[in-house]
Order: C-alpha cells, then structure tokens, then sequence
C-alpha cells in the first residue's frame, strides 16, 4: 500500500508519487519476485504478483498488511505510529531531516541525503544519500533505446507542488534563443498556472504542457533538463540530459 493522507483523518488518500511508485518494484526485485513494471498502480502490482486494489478513505481503516509506504509531511508521529501498527514494515520518505518520524525504514535520497543527522530523529533504519536513489526500470529502458544521440527540446520541471509558473518564465526567457520545444511539466494533481497555461496556448507544439507525463520517455526525447534539483534531476542524469 502506498498513501499520501492529507492531514484530516477523513480525507482521501492520494494516488502514489512518482518516487512511491518505484519502491514495491525495488522491493520485489530484492525478493526475485519481479524484474519490471508498467508505469501505474496496476502495473506495479502486477510486477510482483498482485492486483491492485483501493485504499480506504481514512489511515485508521487501513487494514493489516506487509509494508505501508508513506510519502507525506502531514503524518505526525502519533498517526505514523498508526501506521506503524498495522504494518509489519513502515517506510516513510524524508527530505529535511526536521521532524520526529515512527518508521522501520527512513529514506532519503536526495543528492544531500547522506549529510543530515537523523540520529534523536528516528529509531528507523536510515537509507540516505543518491545511491539510495529509486530509479524506475523504464529509466534505463530508456537510456537504452536513446543510444549515444542527443535528443531534443527542454523538459522544465521544479518538483511536484510546482504548477508550472517558474518553468513559464523560464520557457519565456528562453524563446528568443531556443527553438524548443519547450516541455513543461506539472504533476497530475495540481493545477497548472494561469501563465503556464497561457504560454502553451500561443505557442502551440513550441511550449508544450506536459501533466503527468510517462518521464521516462519524456527525458528520454529531451537534450536538457532544466529544474529543481530533486529526483527528476537525478532521473535525469540515469538518461544522460545536459542539466541546468
């Protein structure tokens, strides 16, 4: 199971980031119990031999299961706790390293990762720094089938709360001097920005709105990628972008 709770208890629990999505894979391939996965949900579980199936409405109907993915900064200790007893492996992801987390296991694989103390922070087995990173096995599909050649155009991306304002701007700026195409990506759940919206509407087939794409194969047709440095940007490098 993999949840995303908002900070009511009552609240729907969301669909699985990018990074949640490459954990039952990563894990089923430690266990030999699958090699690959489509993107989505159901490919996922059908990667390591199960149907997928939806997550109750709130944390405290959640069912007993074998491990709970957590990927949200809404979950204090006392629901992570929650959590904790009604699986028999939690992981949570971290970025910071400034809250108390109840977990087995805490990841962070930002290219920082490996220098933030969690000791007084988590009792959790800490996996830190990049070469903690998740990469989706389309990822190296990808590079494979992209060979030595360059791509083209620019993916523009600032993380997943982005709704595309910066990467507009940047795209505007960069329209002079570039033929494109621009792609700018916002993640399924949030609204794009007015002026990100706009850019693509005058410049159709040169800025290009991109939610919730397939990224493997989006980095892969890209020759730069310019954007925050989180785990697109390390996506990224697996596909050889020039980056900015």
């Amino acid at each position: 199971s993999t949840t995303d709770p908002s900070g009511t208890s009552s609240a729907p629990i969301s669909r699985p980031t990018s990074r949640t999505r490459n954990v039952p894979v990563a894990l089923a391939s430690w266990l030999g119990e699958g090699e690959g996965t489509e993107r989505g949900t159901d490919g996922i579980a059908a990667a390591i031999g199960r149907a997928a199936s939806v997550p109750p409405a709130a944390i405290e109907e959640f069912p007993s299961v074998d491990v709970v993915i957590c990927d949200s900064y809404l979950m204090d200790m006392a629901r992570l706790a929650s959590l904790r007893g009604r699986a028999s492996v939690l992981l949570v992801f971290d970025d910071m390293g400034e809250r108390r987390i109840d977990a087995d296991l805490l990841l962070n694989h930002n290219l920082y990762g490996g220098k933030i103390d969690y000791t007084g922070l988590t009792k959790a087995t800490v996996l830190s720094g990049p070469e903690c990173t998740l990469v989706d096995t389309g990822l190296l599909k990808a590079r494979a089938a992209r060979g030595a050649g360059a791509g083209s155009g620019v993916v523009l991306s600032f993380g997943g709360p982005d709704d595309g304002a910066r990467a507009a701007t940047l795209a505007r700026l960069l329209l002079p001097s570039f033929a494109g195409p621009f792609h700018i990506v916002v993640a399924p759940g949030i609204t794009p920005s007015p002026d990100a919206t706009a850019l693509a509407a005058e410049r159709p087939g040169v800025v290009i709105l991109q939610q919730g794409p397939d990224m493997p194969r989006l980095l892969a047709g890209a020759r730069l990628y310019l954007g925050a440095a989180g785990m697109t940007a390390l996506e990224a490098l697996v596909i050889g972008l020039d980056m900015v």
